[in-house]
């Protein structure tokens, strides 16, 4: 094998000096094993070398060669600086690579150091190769995965423009809602539409699962809530009949995947406060009255998307003035799981019932706040509350539903 050794040193003597000649030959006679060495001085860099040697005599030596140490750490070049300078510069020569020796380290010792490190180039360079590879690999991965959070971040904007606007009351009654997102995007969707004069529709839904697939079926229910909730001559359908029609849209689009959500579905006529509720394997919608008394409305349909020939009850309420009605997802039952309970009530339902009776705060309000002290994990779910609220100064008089 045939080496070509460069020896740069940044003050230049002229060709065949002493000090070079000296280190040339004390490398040659100590140089191990058959190897053949040919040495070059003070080159340019535009010759082809396997290894260099560089002398530095100062501080001022070691500046000047810092260009050079650059080129031949880019080429893959194996490098011994010889140099008596402080440790200042040992991290910068070993975050390159370069071997930093004394003045005073003997011939048979850098023989053996460049041997070493000649000997062990070509498994030296795979391993810079792959190294590369690895940090392209990474390059790329970290670019794919900011155009996903990107996406996620657009989804989740779409997700929320697609959520209903503050309603205002419609002849006393008010609406209030809180969404909290487990992570970027959310399996619950809400929404509050006014249908008529007298009317508004509400609904809570929350696909099995999370994330991006959760998130989707939830945007598929909403926009099939909208195209279906009115009949072609504009009158609203009955909550039950849109549990159907959502039951159906599910199991056209199950394919190979399982889709699988839970629903709860009113309609409110705001001048008599009759309310019509469908429940689609939701938690059961909660009317507390401003006496305390409380009532759980549950018509025990099954999950949407499961069953083509599934029946879907439907309750009817009289709602009397003050009184709130909370739809809620069942994330809370882990959120609010740890509070104190009430009668025979969970932990979650006694927590609204006290939001309802003890504050003249709102119940999203509070509801809010108490979200805000928990600490709650990453594999928690989403929550989603509505509370439709019967305020007792605009109470109307009673008429047919």
């Amino acid at each position: 094998m045939q080496w070509t050794i460069a020896i740069l040193n940044p003050r230049p003597q002229t060709p065949g000096s002493h000090s070079d000649t000296s280190l040339q030959d004390a490398l040659t006679n100590s140089w191990p094993g058959h190897d053949h060495i040919n040495f070059v001085e003070n080159t340019d860099l535009t010759e082809q070398i396997d290894a260099a040697i560089i002398r530095s005599h100062n501080n001022e030596d070691f500046s000047s060669t810092l260009p050079v140490l650059a080129h031949l750490h880019a080429s893959n070049i194996p490098t011994i600086l010889i140099s008596d300078c402080g440790d200042e510069y040992t991290g910068f020569t070993n975050g390159i690579g370069v071997i930093h020796v004394p003045s005073t380290t003997d011939p048979t010792t850098l023989a053996g150091l460049l041997a070493g490190m000649l000997h062990r180039q070509p498994e030296v360079s795979q391993l810079r190769s792959q190294v590369g590879l690895v940090k392209q690999m990474h390059g790329d991965l970290a670019e794919d995965l900011d155009k996903l959070q990107c996406e996620l971040e657009t989804a989740a904007t779409v997700q929320r423009e697609f959520m209903s606007p503050d309603t205002p009351p419609v002849h006393g009654v008010s609406f209030s809602a809180l969404w909290r997102p487990a992570g970027i995007v959310s399996g619950d969707i809400y929404d509050v539409t006014r249908l008529d004069e007298d009317h508004v529709g509400v609904f809570v839904a929350d696909a099995i699962g999370h994330g991006m697939s959760a998130g989707m079926l939830a945007m598929m229910l909403g926009r099939t809530l909208a195209s279906h909730r009115t009949c072609a001559q504009g009158n609203a359908r009955e909550p039950a009949e849109v549990m159907r029609t959502l039951n159906d849209a599910l199991l056209e689009r199950r394919g190979e995947a399982s889709r699988f959500a839970t629903a709860t579905y009113a309609i409110i006529n705001c001048r008599t406060r009759v309310m019509r509720i469908a429940v689609a394997g939701h938690p059961p919608a909660m009317v507390v009255a401003d006496d305390g008394s409380h009532q759980l409305l549950n018509s025990n349909g099954p999950l949407l998307g499961v069953f083509a020939d599934g029946e879907f009850g439907q309750d009817t309420v009289s709602l009397q003035t003050g009184d709130k009605v909370l739809l809620y997802s069942d994330g809370f039952e882990t959120a609010f799981g740890n509070d104190s309970a009430h009668d025979d009530l969970a932990p979650h339902l006694s927590t609204f019932h006290r939001y309802c009776l003890e504050s003249e705060e709102s119940v999203v309000s509070q509801a809010n706040a108490r979200l805000e002290q928990i600490d709650r994990q990453s594999d928690d779910d989403d929550l989603t509350l509505l509370c439709l609220h019967a305020t007792p100064d605009q109470a109307a008089p009673r008429l047919a539903a």
